[in-house]
């Protein structure tokens, strides 16, 4: 590499740097893409892999779907599949949180589910203010009868008092999918759940190295078991999984 473009490639680093809100920027260097390929080995490793039969049992759950999903609307790209709605809905029908905190509410589909197979719960979900987004934050239940028990919040993660948030027994990830951000999101939830609470991340895959790998390294630095759900993206944590 000549001179010059080694003096423009640390321009370009220093500037990313030198904003230290752009979290997102920071996670595209190139030099994170080899850290993040230490993510690669979990999902050909059995102790991680775990089927939805397997994780049922697991919990004590049935495995035979009964609590199925309102397919509201249409497929958003980058939302759930339907198999991960089924499965979300599905673990979120059986076990029954007393509270359940979202974050990252996007267009509401999983929120407006959540609502559908718990009707005795406190439901909150968490997203940047509406003004920041391009889209419509939690359109699809707008409007609805699920609305009214649905609290929405509004902030930013990294910023935010999390503890205004009771105690929750169960918690979706599904926001900013950057490595420091899915850091972020994964303490400030923790910090408010209770010991055999489960969380659960979207876009565990191939395709978001960085997110698999902050998913990793939180749950080993909290000594929470995981698995990674097979033919989904989906990761779920809890204790409850160490005692089963």
């Amino acid at each position: 590499m000549r001179s010059f473009q080694i003096v423009k490639r640390v321009k370009q680093v220093m500037a990313v740097l030198s904003q230290p809100s752009s979290l997102a920027s920071i996670n595209d260097l190139p030099w994170n893409n080899v850290l993040h390929a230490a993510a690669k080995p979990l999902f050909t490793d059995s102790k991680v892999m775990i089927s939805f039969e397997d994780l049922c049992e697991r919990l004590g759950l049935p495995d035979q779907v009964t609590c199925k999903p309102l397919l509201r609307g249409d497929l958003t790209p980058g939302g759930v599949s339907p198999r991960e709605l089924t499965i979300l809905c599905h673990l979120a029908g059986h076990l029954q949180p007393k509270r359940l905190l979202e974050v990252g509410t996007f267009r509401g589909r999983t929120t407006l589910n959540f609502a559908n197979v718990l009707p005795n719960s406190e439901i909150r979900t968490f997203n940047w203010p509406q003004e920041l987004c391009s889209f419509p934050v939690g359109e699809h239940f707008r409007g609805t009868a699920f609305e009214s028990k649905i609290i929405q919040v509004w902030g930013d993660t990294r910023t935010y008092d999390f503890s205004q948030i009771p105690k929750i027994d169960m918690a979706f990830i599904d926001a900013d999918h950057s490595y420091e951000m899915v850091h972020v999101d994964s303490a400030k939830v923790f910090s408010r759940l209770n010991d055999d609470g489960i969380i659960v991340w979207h876009d565990v895959d191939r395709n978001h190295l960085g997110s698999t790998r902050a998913v990793m390294e939180f749950c080993n630095s909290k000594q929470l078991p995981f698995h990674i759900i097979e033919d989904s993206t989906l990761a779920i944590a809890s204790r409850r999984l160490a005692k089963s």
